[in-house]
């Protein structure tokens, strides 16, 4: 499965940064882009294809890559779906506007309001900032791209208390790892990752000890294969597990 993803704008924008220009929008962009990247690459979909991110945007953030050439790239890359990754602003001036929308092109686009919507609900859990709502926007890289498409706009740069969680990372990995949890739960992605074998010493040969196993096995619910290691230890393949995980016996 193909992503297309679009940090917004690029960092020599002009307005599109906090009013003391402490941040710009593209620094809070491109990391929840990256961080999302990384999240959501390593998982497959269910055909067992792994997932794949591409940018449309300048990495750098020295190019404001036009919008017309970021919705031809998305259209030309075969992708599944298009995320845009933006922080919000309301005026030049600091003010109180604050929370997390996400817009979709027509909300008659079934696949694109379902995608949002576990999105959003996913990015407020984790955050607990206000929901301003999944909502319809007339909007270019939801309106001109061919696969489904969402347009996520994060906290206000223009609110001193949410400006200041724009700039902190644990906050873009936060922000990011809920978006990729949304779309894993849309498109029913699972862990790509390799099955791990688990031993048990079964003292020889001695056949209680493998109806014990067995028998714990079988109570636990868990699949498992049972087979031969060259040195004849007994093995059971259960699973699979991650990489990382933990699973008490």
């Amino acid at each position: 499965m193909k992503i297309s993803g679009g940090a917004g704008h690029g960092l020599y924008t002009n307005g599109k940064r906090c009013p003391d220009d402490s941040m710009r929008e593209f620094m809070f962009n491109v990391a929840v882009f990256n961080y999302f990247k990384e999240g959501i690459e390593k998982y497959k979909d269910s055909n067992g294809n792994k997932v794949e991110v591409i940018a449309v945007h300048d990495t750098t953030g020295n190019v404001d890559i036009s919008l017309a050439q970021r919705t031809a790239h998305v259209n030309r890359s075969n992708a599944k779906l298009h995320i845009d990754f933006h922080a919000n602003a309301y005026g030049s001036g600091w003010n109180d506007a604050n929370g997390v929308e996400t817009f979709v092109y027509k909300k008659t686009l079934t696949e694109a309001v379902k995608v949002a919507e576990l999105v959003q609900k996913e990015i407020i859990a984790a955050t607990g900032l206000k929901n301003r709502g999944v909502k319809e926007g007339n909007l270019h890289m939801i309106r001109e791209t061919n696969p489904t498409a969402i347009l996520i706009e994060g906290p206000f740069m223009t609110n001193r208390k949410e400006a200041e969680l724009l700039k902190s990372d644990t906050f873009r990995r936060t922000f990011a790892n809920a978006i990729v949890q949304g779309v894993v739960k849309a498109y029913g992605l699972q862990l790509d990752t390799p099955l791990r074998y688990i031993s048990f010493y079964t003292g020889g040969f001695v056949s209680g000890s493998l109806i014990n196993i067995h028998d714990f096995l079988m109570r636990k619910n868990w699949y498992f294969q049972p087979s031969r290691a060259e040195n004849g230890t007994i093995m059971f393949l259960i699973g699979g597990f991650g990489e990382g995980s933990t699973t008490a016996l």
